[in-house]
């Protein structure tokens, strides 16, 4: 690749640097304007809530929010309940179903913990 123009634009050459014009001063005020007054956090005003093993056969329609949360695993396998078979969440499948059924968002998460060994 070969470049064509090796010098300098004519103004910075003759040590002239070009001015913004009026409007261009006018254009990149309004824009300051405008970007400090739109709130930061306008795509950001959700309202949502968690779920897991915990919340077993909750109606996830049932309950306002704009997400989910489903918490798929917890531990690793200490703690038994109706929902929750060796630190899985049976009823994980269905609750994110009826979330998106709902037309929630959706996210998962997995927690867990670790055990200490003893020798």
């Amino acid at each position: 690749m070969t470049i064509l123009n090796k010098s300098k634009p004519r103004h910075v050459a003759a040590g002239k640097p070009r001015k913004p014009t009026v409007l261009a001063r006018i254009i990149a005020m309004i824009v300051a304007v405008l970007l400090g007054a739109s709130p930061a956090t306008a795509l950001a005003a959700m309202n949502g809530y968690d779920v897991s093993n915990w919340q077993c056969g909750i109606d996830n329609a049932a309950v306002p929010g704009d997400f989910v949360v489903v918490g798929t695993t917890w531990g690793t396998g200490g703690v038994s309940n109706s929902c929750l078979v060796n630190g899985v969440n049976t009823d994980a499948n269905r609750q994110l179903q009826t979330a998106m059924g709902a037309g929630k968002r959706t996210g998962v998460s997995s927690l867990r913990h670790g055990r200490q060994s003893r020798g």
